[in-house]
């Protein structure tokens, strides 16, 4: 995972991406991308997203 945080970090800084967002296949893949602490959209849960701030945070140990 952290080599594809990297890799997402890198392009965002290329393009000026603020966020990953992922599509969970089934509710399992909600819950996996929840416990790395991505966020469900209001409007539909199978859609999450993380802050690229956040994820640098991670990336350099800040995650609290």
């Amino acid at each position: 995972m952290k080599d594809a945080f990297l890799r997402c970090v890198a392009g965002a800084d290329i393009v000026g991406g603020r966020a990953i967002v992922v599509r969970a296949t089934d509710e399992e893949a909600e819950r996996f991308w929840q416990d790395w602490g991505f966020i469900p959209s209001r409007d539909n849960a199978s859609i999450l997203y993380c802050s690229l701030e956040d994820i640098r945070a991670w990336l350099s140990g800040r995650d609290g």
